[in-house]
């Protein structure tokens, strides 16, 4: 920026005092310190500083701490072997050996644990038990950090064991299997489902902590990228359940199979679901259902977590994979064994995506190189994922990044701008871009028929043959809580009760015979309430509400929203103004003009007693559409459009008036250069909306 204020010569600029406060701003807070240093020793020798000044200062920072944030690469290191350093490192008195601190088993001061006779007296299963309460980092027995932050670099060396803890937590291969099934039952209480196998295979298999794995395809060849799955324990009414947990970044939900949420006994209702790959691809579960469980890390059974809004599906059919710890860590040292533990046919039945993204977030991360796999750990545990085979050479270093990306903000404030200017002035783009703008164009031209003098059309449905939960006691207690407002306020339910009366007599509502109501499964029962405008004193809109839920889910949730076909706010006021006759209106309940198909209003069923209180409530069906459905403005813009264009070549410039000059769906903004002009465009307009049922009121113009 500087130097192409230097090349078009405008020197001037590099003295701007706002667009620097702009750059200081945007400072890290050490460094808008080591900044005000800077210019204030300026300030003192009477120095002016510029952008300039600003932009030498801010190179010597970065020269200053890319010499601290580079790794340190140490030739001297073996082909194989990988150091891992942190970017800051702080050295602390409790390192050394010179000094002596309590005993944090025994309490005495006169040695440390490792030096502990009635620590090194206990098994090895309870000193690892009691480093891990003690929150003790596994190789060198001390506090403040865990192992794969620890300044040592030493390895066991017992038996020849190369694992990165210590020898007193050293376990003897042979006994380490049967220890960890030994812990295993213990957390499930010996709780195994009656249709699995109970081998001691399949139990390890469950119990061990998910690191790399080695899964056989059908062609015995190993898989080059790992998943990232780990080993959990599920908890419902029926108990406790070990198995697999695939961790998918680029899931929307998170799904279990059903076979499981069965043993789980996992209550929740029917909510039909609908996956989406790729190419279009869909896959439709008709029999899912919503549930909610309790999940916890194998290797942390005691901090169980809460899984929300889980679906359930028949199969997942996920990948199995394998994991060999010993032969994965000899080819990446950087994978610590003592957090990792040899699994076999690991095969997942429950898949955590994004709306549970706080349990599978990584915190950790290690990976030495790009292409080697990834060592994270997040909520539930450590787990491996990434690929396995490489042909670059190791580096001698290991650099641990962890970079937060805070730019952000300032990107979408340029794209702000860029989009400010183009207001009102870039083209809009009036195709059709989504599947879902596609089908509901495709229900609206199928359905849309005209019917007397006004027109009907369907609802635009996500997809056919749906089923709908019942809703009807959700309707009921909005119904008994608007009856309390109504019992406390007289003339509220004075103006409420007359708008129902207004809207049987005109006929967008009636009143159904307990004979027509049916127990049709797509039966829905809307809310209502209204909405009083300050401006309008005495006027009540009735609203009724499709996106209240009934067991997780409304009535929007199961309608497209359809094409915005509402021309741009800017654009009609430009139109408005060229002319110098203007004139506007507004179309009378423009929503209830139109009527939706016979097959379609089950969905739009309603309660309503008046203020009687003695019988159960009627059951009412709005014939008109609603307001409040999320498909109504798109239907409605499209019926009036429809309309236009049938008189395009009877009325000149009807269909670019009744286009282009609404907004807001029902108001109405023109203008014409002379009031003869004027005139003959207000009365095409009322005609043609008239021919739709659409009844044009409040007029106004500029002249007289």
């Amino acid at each position: 920026m500087v130097t192409t204020m230097k090349n078009v010569n405008s020197h001037l600029y590099l003295y701007n005092p706002d667009l620097l406060t702009n750059l200081i701003e945007k400072l890290p807070t050490m460094q808008k310190f080591s900044w005000g240093k800077f210019k204030h020793q300026r300030d003192l020798k009477g120095i002016q500083t510029s952008l300039e000044d600003f932009s030498e200062w801010f190179e010597e920072e970065l020269n200053s701490m890319a010499a601290f944030s580079n790794p340190f690469q140490r030739n001297s290191l073996s082909k194989n072997s990988i150091r891992r350093e942190t970017v800051m490192i702080s050295k602390r008195d409790s390192f050394s050996e010179n000094k002596i601190s309590e005993c944090i088993f025994c309490k005495n001061l006169d040695h440390v644990i490792s030096k502990c006779t009635k620590f090194s007296e206990l098994s090895v299963n309870e000193r690892r038990k009691n480093v891990l309460n003690l929150k003790l980092c596994f190789l060198c027995l001390k506090i403040e950090h865990m192992s794969n932050k620890c300044f040592l670099k030493s390895r066991c060396g017992k038996d020849g064991c190369r694992g990165r803890h210590h020898s007193l937590l050293h376990v003897p291969r042979n006994e380490q299997s049967q220890n960890e099934l030994q812990s295993l039952n213990n957390i499930v209480n010996n709780q195994q489902p009656q249709n699995e196998s109970q081998s001691p295979n399949n139990l390890v298999s469950q119990a061990n902590l998910c690191a790399s794995f080695h899964s056989k395809s059908s062609g015995n060849e190993t898989k080059p990228v790992l998943l990232r799955i780990a080993p959990v324990i599920l908890r419902g009414p029926a108990g406790d359940i070990p198995t697999y947990a695939l961790f998918d970044e680029g899931s929307t939900c998170t799904m279990i199979e059903e076979d499981l949420a069965r043993r789980l006994r996992l209550p929740g209702p029917v909510v039909p679901l609908c996956f989406q790959w790729t190419n279009e691809i869909t896959h439709h579960e008709d029999h899912s259902r919503m549930v909610s469980l309790d999940i916890a890390a194998s290797r942390n059974p005691q901090k169980f977590f809460t899984l929300k809004q889980v679906r359930t599906v028949q199969i997942l059919q996920l990948p199995s994979q394998e994991i060999d710890v010993d032969n994965l860590n000899e080819k990446y040292p950087h994978l610590d064994r003592d957090l990792l533990a040899s699994i076999r046919n690991a095969k997942p039945e429950l898949l955590i995506g994004q709306d549970n993204c706080g349990l599978i977030v990584p915190r950790n991360i290690i990976q030495p190189q790009l292409h080697q796999p990834i060592m994270s750990q997040c909520k539930l545990g450590w787990t491996v994922h990434g690929p396995t085979s490489e042909t670059e050479t190791f580096l001698s270093h290991v650099t641990l990044c962890c970079r937060h990306l805070n730019d952000d903000k300032l990107h979408e404030i340029v794209k702000d701008t860029f989009r400010l200017e183009a207001f009102g002035v870039k083209i809009a783009d009036n195709v059709i871009k989504s599947i879902e703008d596609k089908r509901a164009v495709e229900i609206m031209e199928r359905t849309l028929k005209k019917v007397g003098n006004h027109y009907e059309i369907g609802h635009l449905w996500k997809r056919d043959n749906l089923t709908l939960p019942p809703s009807k006691t959700n309707a009921l207690n909005r119904l008994y809580c608007m009856e309390r407002k109504m019992d406390k306020d007289a003339k509220f339910a004075e103006e409420y009760t007359t708008k129902i009366t207004e809207y049987h007599q005109k006929g967008y509502a009636r009143k159904l015979h307990p004979s027509e109501v049916q127990n049709n499964k797509n039966n829905w029962y809307l809310p209502h309430f209204g909405v009083a405008n300050i401006n309008k004193p005495g006027k009540i809109r009735l609203v009724f509400d499709a996106a209240a839920k009934s067991q997780g889910v409304s009535l929007n949730d199961f309608l497209c929203q359809g094409p915005d076909y509402v021309p741009s706010l800017i654009s009609v006021l430009w139109r408005f103004r060229q002319g110098r006759i203007a004139f506007g209106g507004d179309i009378r309940d423009m929503f209830h003009r139109v009527s939706i198909i016979e097959e379609d209003r089950c969905v739009q069923l309603f309660l309503w007693r008046g203020m009687e209180r003695n019988h159960s409530p009627d059951v009412y069906e709005m014939k008109a559409m609603i307001f409040g459905a999320i498909s109504s403005p798109s239907a409605a813009q499209f019926v009036k459009n429809k309309n236009a264009a049938s008189f395009e070549d009877k009325y000149l410039g009807i269909v670019c008036a009744m286009e282009k000059q609404h907004y807001v769906d029902d108001d109405y903004l023109d203008s014409c250069h002379t009031i003869d002009e004027a005139i003959d465009r207000i009365r095409n307009v009322i005609v043609v909306h008239k021919e739709a049922n659409f009844d044009m009121v409040k007029w106004i113009s500029n002249s007289n």
